[in-house]
């Protein structure tokens, strides 16, 4: 918390690697984030990261239960794991309407 202007949302921005730091150093399990080359910083995201935004950047045109899966989908993970995955979430988001 705190007011407009004071950072917040640039403090988020570099720690998930979306802004570059002009100094110091961000440690993510042992690993300076802010060293990971440009063409990696994706693929951090993808398996280190979760993003809840605002507006929740959900795609209207999926259920919950699609959208849920589509990250599974994009990390590879086994077709026959992803429906017992997205159970388990939706369990604990409170959304089990499968």
């Amino acid at each position: 918390m705190g007011a407009s202007g004071s950072g917040k949302s640039t403090l988020l921005n570099c720690i998930s690697a979306i802004d570059s730091v002009i100094s110091g150093s961000i440690l993510l399990e042992n690993v300076e984030i802010t060293s990971i080359e440009e063409y990696y910083l994706a693929d951090f995201r993808r398996d280190k990261l979760g993003f809840i935004f605002q507006d929740f950047n959900l795609l209207d045109t999926l259920i919950i239960e699609e959208n849920i899966a589509l990250t599974l989908v994009i990390q590879k993970v086994f077709k026959d794991h992803i429906f017992d995955k997205v159970c388990n979430i939706a369990r604990n988001l409170g959304t089990d309407s499968i």
